[in-house]
């Protein structure tokens, strides 16, 4: 899904839902190429199609099949508002598309879905096990667009559908749950799972940066107030009863105390 092109796609087909089909209708296997719309923002989980190497060479390849006057297989297809979208084989069609002299019409399979919910996760499905490469970070993308439109029921529906683990399917809803509660303003829909997970690796950072800081300020306040200002009158003493108490310690203090001076003296002074 393309962020918030694809989340605002999302809620406007859901807030219309899915045509009911006659069984005449969901028997369709031919539909007029033009009365075909697509919607790549949301039904096409592999990231900038257009232009991509990979995805000109498999057009090439599916159009030289049909000018061998071999076929493709079908288009899935949803219909909303009496538009017939396409759901998979963005591929496909658009070789139909370039070589359209004498066809007008192209092979279509009406989707069983019921909701945009389980269209997203049919087209995410059908995606993952395609010819053209679904790579690791499509999957996590493709994931993370079930999880931030609730359109997975549960882990395992997710994970079956994007190829990905539900282990990791558990860290996303974790994540995107914590965003919207702790961080609106980071606007979880509008961005890719990638952006998701570097903005919480910060924030973590960020809070272990904190933590450490008022933990050094309680001992420091706990140093003060125990030795009542003699290490800084007795310095050496001190350090060898450091030393005498805890070596291993001492040597660890007395590394992190020189590296931290070392920055101290590197930073400029303005």
């Amino acid at each position: 899904m393309n962020t918030a092109k694809g989340y605002n796609t999302f809620l406007r087909l859901k807030e219309h839902g899915l045509d009911p089909l006659t069984p005449e209708e969901r028997r369709i296997r031919w539909l007029p190429i033009k009365d075909l719309t697509v919607l790549p923002e949301l039904f096409q989980p592999r990231h900038n199609i257009e232009e991509t190497a990979k995805s000109g060479q498999q057009v090439k390849k599916l159009r030289i099949r049909l000018k061998d006057h071999r076929g493709l297989p079908a288009i899935s297809v949803i219909r909303v508002q009496g538009a017939w979208i396409v759901i998979d084989g963005h591929h496909r069609l658009k070789a139909f598309q370039d070589t359209t002299i004498h066809r007008t019409k192209v092979p279509v399979t009406v989707s069983s879905a019921t909701t945009v919910e389980a269209a997203l996760r049919q087209s995410i499905d059908m995606n993952s096990k395609a010819q053209l490469e679904f790579t690791d970070q499509n999957a996590s993308e493709a994931a993370g667009s079930l999880v931030v439109t609730e359109a997975g029921a549960t882990k395992e529906q997710i994970g079956m559908a994007a190829a990905v683990s539900t282990a990791q399917v558990g860290r996303m809803r974790k994540v995107i749950t914590l965003a919207r509660r702790d961080h609106p303003e980071w606007h979880a829909e509008q961005r890719t799972w990638k952006d998701m997970r570097l903005l919480m690796e910060r924030k973590t950072l960020k809070e272990l940066a904190t933590m450490k800081d008022q933990q050094a300020g309680k001992f420091a306040r706990g140093l003060a107030k125990f030795f009542l200002g003699q290490p800084k009158q007795h310095p050496e003493a001190f350090a060898l009863g450091l030393l005498r108490y805890d070596p291993t310690a001492a040597r660890a203090i007395a590394e992190h105390v020189l590296n931290q001076t070392a920055v101290e003296d590197s930073t400029p002074d303005f």
